[in-house]
């Protein structure tokens, strides 16, 4: 198997964070700057043929020596009523399709974030 390397949404998670920041008003005091980075996970996403999704530290001051590092990610597909892990990786994770039956993902550190994908 192949593996595709994706980073198209490490700028969205930027953006986001940035947007974010803003809107809960985090301090960009320098005793606060170690402390003002919060986890990004992306959804799932359909690659054609796979499942894909990754995630990192993202920190208010871009000069902290933690922002962008890579997070634990752990993708799960529904299974009834139970979800199974099944990929993880670090930083990103991605499931190779064995068809193309819908079928719903997660990122087990967004729970609440499902997306259905053709990819069984």
């Amino acid at each position: 198997m192949t593996r595709i390397p994706l980073r198209i949404s490490t700028s969205v998670l930027l953006a986001t964070a940035a947007v974010a920041a803003g809107t809960v008003g985090v301090r960009a005091a320098p005793a606060d700057a170690l402390s003002a980075c919060r986890p990004a996970y992306s959804a799932p996403l359909d690659l054609g043929g796979s499942v894909y999704a990754e995630g990192f530290l993202l920190c208010a001051d871009a000069n902290d020596p933690r922002n962008l590092d890579p997070l634990t990610v752990v993708l799960q597909r529904q299974s009834g009523t139970s979800w199974v892990t099944v990929a993880t990786g670090l930083g990103e994770a991605q499931y190779f399709c064995a068809g193309t039956s819908p079928r719903t993902y997660r990122v087990g550190s967004r729970p609440a974030v499902t997306v259905t994908l053709n990819c069984s």
